[in-house]
């Protein structure tokens, strides 16, 4: 299969979705070629833009001049190409718009995070009678509308979006989050330093998803644990200073992938989410999935997606969100844990990773969504016509070439 990846999604370290998805259709065997086109604002710049709705009129103008080139990329790049579906990635709520213009046959989006859900329900930007949330909620659905497919992370997350939708259920699915770049599991990595202290590490934003308020509650009143933290807001950094003391190692709030992983590794015990809102009962955090990904204990809170996707107890560690009592408990019996018990946990922490977050899981539900929606089109759509294509010439391919690379919009 020919498949197309277009849009305007973020590239490097800290966006490991689309690589994911990448790397999982091409070792599925399918020709993997991308049409990228820079984003007038990334990563975090975007975030803040979100909690200013008077600038979204100039952002819109700038993504208006964002989405004419990619039109113009993207039919050059589907006349040279011509693929039999195009995935347009994370985040892709205006790109989709463009593709679907453009594109007859079928597209599949990676919504990944609702716009609405994370603006208004877990970071409580916007009341939900707002204009603004009114605005983010048929962004939401607008994009929906316009894709064949629509994946999301878990279960639990999708049946979350289509329900603020009236698209039917065959629209949605949901593809695991993945660490790509995932280390070899050494089980003797894991193995403790023997300090007699237990070494906590919490890495994050420090949105309310995360719940850093409540980790640092059960921190002060835990005096076993060492916490070593990244991340988080300017003001849980400095109360974390304030109550820890010399217990700190306070990093900065924002540091490289490859500083993280070294701190991961170091890590007994590794911080997962906490907070109290809907959304934090509907995904699998990428901090969990890194933890597992090293084979660290990990500590969460309990909660649909969590037990839909992991065992707590065997794989992973769990609590009630927002409990600080609850997750002091829960260290001080970590802490008492003995080095065969760790080893299990450590052990039953990569299996998980293997099992459910790797590129081969993300594979196993990947491959099938794009089987179905090539060989089961909408009545009238132009994949009707490429699938009458003769098997050789849909033959695939094991490289992803860059057909349009990074074109910048300034």
């Amino acid at each position: 299969m020919r498949i197309l990846i277009a849009g305007t999604w973020d590239e490097g370290p800290g966006y490991p979705r689309t690589d994911a998805l990448r790397r999982a259709l091409v070792g599925l065997g399918h020709d993997v070629r991308q049409c990228r086109v820079d984003p007038p604002a990334e990563g975090r710049s975007r975030v803040a833009l979100v909690s200013r709705p008077w600038r979204w009129p100039a952002y819109l103008r700038a993504n208006r001049r964002t989405r004419s080139v990619l039109r113009a990329e993207l039919q050059r790049a589907i006349g040279e190409f011509t693929p039999d579906a195009v995935l347009v990635p994370y985040p892709g709520h205006l790109a989709v718009r463009v593709v679907r213009d453009v594109f007859r046959g079928p597209v599949v989006l990676d919504l990944f995070l609702s716009a609405w859900s994370t603006a208004v329900v877990d970071r409580g930007m916007f009341p939900a009678w707002s204009p603004p949330a009114r605005f983010l909620r048929h962004l939401d659905a607008a994009a929906c509308e316009a894709a064949d497919l629509v994946l999301l992370d878990t279960p639990e997350h999708t049946a979350d979006v289509r329900s603020r939708t009236s698209l039917p259920a065959d629209r949605f699915d949901w593809v695991p989050i993945c660490d790509p770049a995932a280390p070899p599991w050494l089980e003797s990595a894991g193995e403790s330093s023997g300090s007699a202290r237990t070494r906590v590490l919490f890495f994050g934003t420090g949105v309310p998803l995360h719940g850093l308020p409540v980790w640092i509650d059960a921190w002060v009143a835990t005096p076993d644990v060492d916490v070593t933290l990244i991340g988080g807001d300017p003001r849980s950094r400095q109360r974390a200073r304030d109550l820890l003391g010399d217990r700190l190692q306070l990093l900065g709030r924002f540091e490289s992938m490859c500083r993280i992983r070294a701190e991961i590794d170091r890590a007994d015990l590794v911080c997962g989410i906490v907070g109290t809102s809907s959304k934090a009962r509907l995904v699998v955090p990428y901090k969990v999935v890194h933890a597992l990904a090293h084979g660290r204990p990990v500590l969460t809170a309990d909660s649909p997606a969590v037990r839909g996707l992991l065992a707590p107890g065997v794989d992973c560690l769990t609590v009630s969100a927002g409990d600080p009592g609850a997750l002091q408990a829960a260290m001080l019996r970590f802490v008492g844990l003995g080095a065969a018990g760790r080893s299990r946990l450590r052990r039953a922490a990569r299996a998980r990773f293997d099992a459910s977050f790797s590129l081969a899981a993300v594979s196993a539900r990947l491959g099938p969504a794009f089987e179905r929606v090539v060989s089961c089109p909408k009545p009238g759509s132009s994949v009707e016509n490429l699938l009458q294509r003769p098997a050789s010439a849909r033959a695939p391919a094991t490289s992803v070439t860059s057909i349009t690379s990074a074109v910048p919009v300034r």
